[in-house]
């Protein structure tokens, strides 16, 4: 959601969490499913606000994109404990990770090494009408390392955002 002032909020809080040091183990089935981390896919039983960047990302990607990044992963393959199919797909889009890309990937609980080894796809012929700061700025929430993922202090901080106007513009009504 987008308020008056140009804020943005994340709506979806199901399934929220109260974020705190030490990590403690959640739950691996949350977030909608074309909008889900791959760490999460991957089974994680541990995970950071970092799960929230990639969800924005998506979301960000499909507002300038005019259409859901990973619309093809379908919530069928999860509910048949075909986790490899949904993953795979994202996988395929955006090229299939390795412990040099991510370092931990396959060790992760859902790791199979029978996934495909997917080349890199150039995202910016499928992200083709974003800005080149917007297409940076998404690719920095698209990371597949959690760790190396932008932080949400850090988006708003990027040349993207700096871009923007100062004083929100109001929507019509």
């Amino acid at each position: 959601l987008i308020d008056w002032n140009g804020s943005l909020k994340l709506a979806d809080f199901g399934l929220g969490r109260h974020f705190q040091m030490p990590m403690r183990m959640y739950t691996h089935e949350v977030v909608t499913l074309w909008y889900r981390s791959p760490e999460i896919l991957l089974g994680a039983k541990t995970y950071t606000t970092s799960v929230d960047l990639w969800s924005i990302g998506t979301i960000f990607a499909e507002i300038t994109h005019n259409r859901a990044l990973f619309a093809d992963v379908k919530d069928e393959e999860l509910s048949n404990n075909q986790h490899q199919f949904a993953i795979g797909r994202k996988l395929k889009k955006n090229s299939t990770p390795d412990d040099v890309t991510w370092p931990g990937f396959s060790s992760m609980p859902d790791h199979k090494k029978t996934f495909p080894q997917w080349k890199p796809q150039n995202m910016t012929q499928l992200l083709f009408n974003l800005s080149p700061d917007a297409l940076e700025l998404t690719l920095q929430m698209l990371a597949y390392d959690p760790d190396q993922r932008i932080t949400a202090k850090s988006a708003l901080e990027s040349s993207y955002f700096q871009s923007m106007p100062k004083h929100p513009v109001i929507p019509p009504q």
